[in-house]
């Protein structure tokens, strides 16, 4: 669910709507220990090879637009690519089903990609987490491209 820049679902998000889901993490990865103070279920990996047979019997990897995302296209036809600080044309295989994208919603994308030197540094536009993963209407995406139905209405503005 991360990366070394700010694309990381945030935990919280994590809880919310995947809480049934196993988390992947590098096992470098701090954001790690937060999602498991949640009781959220992690395993790690130390390399590409190591992740991809993670995920070899899942039924669904979902990722963020991060190094094991461009790996998850092409081996998988059960992944969603979700975008939080690029857009598509940038980061997504151009044969992949666009129906499995889900496009971060922030109004500063496509932002600067800045290492996280720590769990509180904050991106250009000051958040920890990207203003993506708040967005009703990302969230609403999110469960269209993963196949759930969504929880709540919006409302037409």
């Amino acid at each position: 669910p991360s990366g070394t820049a700010h694309q990381i679902m945030p935990p919280r998000f994590a809880l919310d709507y995947l809480s049934s889901a196993i988390f992947a993490f590098h096992t470098r990865d701090s954001f790690a220990r937060d999602y498991e103070a949640l009781g959220l279920r992690v395993v790690y990996f130390t390399s590409p090879e190591e992740m991809l047979a993670l995920g070899h019997n899942a039924r669904s990897v979902v990722c963020t637009d991060s190094f094991p995302s461009h790996l998850w296209q092409t081996w998988m036809t059960g992944t969603v690519v979700v975008l939080s600080q690029q857009n598509a044309k940038q980061v997504v295989h151009p044969g992949f089903a666009r129906s499995q994208v889900v496009d971060s919603t922030a109004p500063c994308v496509k932002c600067r990609s800045r290492v996280r030197l720590s769990p509180t540094d904050a991106c250009d536009a000051g958040q920890v987490f990207c203003k993506t993963w708040a967005d009703p209407n990302f969230i609403r995406s999110f469960h269209m491209a993963i196949g759930e139905t969504y929880p709540f209405h919006i409302a037409a503005q």
